[in-house]
């Protein structure tokens, strides 16, 4: 008649795991070069620029067969030459001159 949820066999089959795809132990090597957004040495930055500035540079990359960043990057670094500056952090400490002599040398 009414069979209850107790009589009725509710298990389902055990289906076949997949087994694991034994890993290279070989380390993976990169082909290429190594892509912007990896390397240690650049940073990404967001600017604004005019249309016609955008286009332009467009062109350029096009006319170099070369990336729009490594272009603007050349024009930029043209561009800011003599802006100099220290990294403090980085820049070793010199001992030997004293505030006296800093701020003596800073007067003249």
């Amino acid at each position: 008649m009414i069979e209850t949820l107790n009589s009725v066999d509710t298990t389902k089959p055990l289906r076949a795991r997949t087994p694991k795809r034994a890993s290279d132990p070989a380390p993976k090597v990169p082909v290429g070069p190594v892509a912007k957004s990896k390397d240690a040495g650049k940073a990404k930055i967001s600017i604004y620029v005019d249309v016609e500035v955008a286009q332009k540079l467009t062109v350029k990359a096009a006319i170099r067969r070369s990336d729009a960043s490594d272009v603007a990057n050349e024009i930029l670094a043209a561009a800011l030459s003599s802006v100099t500056f220290y990294d403090r952090s980085t820049r070793q400490r010199d001992e030997t001159l004293t505030s006296g002599v800093i701020d003596n040398e800073a007067a003249a």
